[in-house]
């Protein structure tokens, strides 16, 4: 005798599937939506909604941004994997951020001493984040060097502009 696959039910020896579950429809029991052949959830969005336990929080090696992943996922998206890929064939090994997530922050805030290169403002006088002077969607890398400090509305209103002149401090 063998387990189902699905549900863990005792099965014929050789079938992985029990019958019940062969003939269930492929809905999704978070959303209701369509789901693909044998997997629980429609998408791994539904299953972190339903078991947010089973996800861990780790850090795109491209980008550096967070997401939760119930596997060993290492990008945030598909576009994260193919610029990773593409940097690597071409021969870039410097491309991996050493310190990721909140040492990744900490470090450019520290390096840039607590200031938006920007316009000056400091932490006590403004919010805040990291910025990628290059964008990531215009294809600027995830590295240290691509990073900088950034007040909210610095940020916001740069958005995904290349910058045509780098000032000297950048």
């Amino acid at each position: 005798m063998s387990t189902c696959m699905t549900c863990g039910a005792e099965v014929a020896e050789g079938d992985n599937v029990c019958e019940a579950c062969f003939n269930r429809p492929f809905i999704c029991p978070q959303c209701g939506g369509p789901k693909q052949g044998y997997q629980e959830f429609c998408s791994e969005a539904c299953a972190f909604a339903a078991e947010p336990h089973k996800f861990h929080l780790v850090n795109c090696v491209w980008c550096g941004v967070s997401f939760r992943t119930a596997g060993a996922a290492r990008y945030c998206s598909g576009k994260c994997r193919v610029a990773t890929h593409r940097a690597r064939k071409a021969g870039d090994t410097t491309l991996i951020v050493t310190p990721t997530g909140l040492a990744l922050r900490f470090a450019i805030l520290q390096r840039d001493n607590y200031r938006c290169v920007y316009c000056g403002r400091t932490a006590h006088e403004a919010r805040l984040e990291i910025d990628h002077v290059d964008p990531v969607s215009k294809g600027g890398a995830g590295g240290m060097d691509n990073l900088v400090t950034a007040c909210y509305e610095c940020n916001r209103g740069k958005r995904d502009v290349i910058l045509t002149t780098r000032p000297a401090w950048i």
